[in-house]
């Protein structure tokens, strides 16, 4: 993965050195232990929800959301809900924003991806979850078919204003590429560092 560092262009990172653990102590700091136990008492919710929904009659399931309706406060600007969903504390976000990855096999780019994507989000005050839809065989890579997966997976969850298919392979390198809502659909990249954004 190539990636502006210190202002120079094209610098590769070296992806072995960095593993989700790490990322989840940068991201969460002071809060994580908090996390993860609020996380696995949630999972734990969510898991016995699923159950129930497919056993109960369409008007008595409940939703994922239901269980989540209380989160845990990181630090003073953002409350966190496992599953990861970031929901701002100082203010009421515009927009709430699915954002919804096809993954195979790319775990070292995974914990890069995050590390850039959640302080970038949350700069933007905006509320959003990140998705992740994993293809889990040795078949052809379809991308199409995750997103529609992914995107209706976002659904029991809660309603989103928009959905923003990302691959993660790929990290925004400025600020000025809002990942609000608009009234069209846009393509946020318009070139790559590797043809030298042309």
């Amino acid at each position: 993965m190539r990636t502006h560092v210190g202002g120079k262009k094209n610098v590769t990172i070296d992806l072995h050195e960095i593993d989700l653990l790490h990322v989840e102590e940068e991201i969460f700091g002071e809060y994580l232990l908090d996390v993860r136990k609020f996380s696995s008492d949630v999972n734990q919710d969510v898991a016995s929800v699923y159950r129930d929904k497919y056993k109960a009659s369409s008007e008595q399931g409940l939703l994922v959301k239901d269980v989540l309706s209380e989160g845990i406060k990181i630090g003073d600007d953002y409350w966190y809900l496992p599953g990861g969903h970031w929901i701002p504390a100082g203010c009421t976000p515009r927009w709430k924003v699915a954002i919804i990855i096809p993954f195979r096999n790319r775990f070292t780019q995974l914990p890069i991806f995050l590390r850039h994507l959640v302080p970038f989000l949350k700069k933007q005050y905006l509320e959003f979850g990140i998705f992740f839809a994993e293809q889990a065989n040795e078949l052809e890579f379809n991308r199409a078919m995750l997103m529609n997966v992914g995107y209706l997976e976002t659904l029991n969850f809660t309603q989103w204003d928009c959905y923003i298919f990302h691959d993660v392979d790929h990290i925004p390198l400025s600020y000025g590429n809002y990942y609000g809502c608009s009234c069209m659909p846009k393509h946020f990249i318009s070139g790559d560092d590797i043809w030298d954004y042309k």
